[in-house]
């Protein structure tokens, strides 16, 4: 993906907030695809099917399931931490922070 950005948008600084949003119309393109009519109802039942979708950005995504019960919406979980360095944003640790624990004991589980 990383690849057919530079070579569409070759003016495009590439940054984590055009990989971001890069990202996500990837993932709604892919939801939409095959929707005779894309409607805000019919996008967001195609979404709620997406598994295993690997953007080639961040986690594999799957929104068939919340993994908190607590937050039916929110699909990740795991969070990655910048710093900036030098006038770019590198990564602080190459793992992601798994933020469950915190989200069930705020959502009361």
């Amino acid at each position: 993906m990383v690849q057919t950005m530079w070579t569409e948008y070759p003016k495009v600084p590439f940054d984590q907030f055009a990989e971001t949003g890069y990202a996500s119309v990837i993932v709604v393109a892919h939801a939409a695809k095959g929707l005779g009519d894309v409607t805000s109802s019919s996008l967001m039942t195609a979404l709620s099917t997406v598994n295993g979708f690997d953007t080639g950005l961040g986690p594999v995504l799957d929104f068939s399931m919340a993994p908190v019960a607590a937050y039916p919406r929110l699909f990740t979980v795991k969070d990655y931490v910048y710093v900036a360095k030098n006038g770019d944003y590198v990564l602080a640790q190459p793992e992601p922070i798994d933020t469950t624990p915190a989200l069930k004991l705020l959502g009361g589980h």
